[in-house]
């Protein structure tokens, strides 16, 4: 009987084991954030943005166009 149990336990373990390493597996490879880093970053001079639109002869897309 205690045979069983110790198999049951190594089990669990195991079991625990790789259920930790597929987990600790799935993270984003970022690093974490610094206190006070606002993740924006600063720039000096001109900025441009562009709008493109694909399909401007919608009505939802002329509304969007409008709002930018």
């Amino acid at each position: 009987m205690s045979i069983h149990c110790s198999r049951r336990g190594v089990a669990a373990v195991a079991l625990g084991m790789v259920a930790t390493l597929a987990l600790g597996a799935c993270s984003s490879g970022q690093e974490a954030a610094k206190p006070g880093d606002d993740g924006v970053a600063k720039v000096d001079g001109k900025i441009s943005l562009t709008y493109l639109q694909k399909q401007g002869d919608q009505e939802y897309f002329v509304g969007e166009a409008a709002g930018a």
